[in-house]
């Protein structure tokens, strides 16, 4: 929902309120990332993928994931968080794989950046339930790893 500034009235800018797995269906949305132009990304945790939804257009498309669990590079696994640079890249983080990926633009597939083992261990390379995603003002990512504490 989309509480604009002094109304406490919100509209829907992702999903149409229903659960299930069309393109206009979110299945327990667990993230949210808003850019500059409004768009809504929104990690479809469920429906592992990632959907987007610009803004005022009531149309959402997938951006990233396949629909299917898995660890394909076209796969998404319970993503959690999603975030989307100035250049268009989308990263994602996945509990289901303890791994992030970064899509390009207009990409079918995706690039394992950190925790690639797919091991849920406490080491520098691996992560156990990565949730939260947020770059610095230099660009460096920083990722919640929710299990290792």
């Amino acid at each position: 929902m989309r509480f604009a500034s002094g109304p406490s009235v919100g509209v829907p800018c992702a999903g149409d309120g229903t659960q299930g797995a069309k393109a206009t269906q979110l299945q327990r949305p667990s993230r949210i990332f808003v850019d500059d132009a409004e768009t809504v990304f929104v990690a479809d945790f469920y429906n592992h993928r990632i959907q987007k939804s610009p803004y005022r257009t009531l149309s959402d498309f997938t951006v990233s994931g396949s629909g299917t669990d898995g660890d394909h590079p076209t796969q998404l696994s319970y993503p959690t968080s999603v975030i989307v640079d100035t250049r268009g890249y989308i990263y994602i983080s996945n509990v289901g794989n303890s791994r992030i990926t970064r899509w390009k633009p207009n990409s079918d597939f995706g690039v394992c950046i950190a925790a690639c083992s797919g091991l849920r261990e406490f080491q520098s390379d691996q992560l156990t339930n990565p949730h939260n995603l947020v770059f610095d003002s230099s660009g460096s990512l920083y990722v919640r790893d929710s299990s290792n504490h």
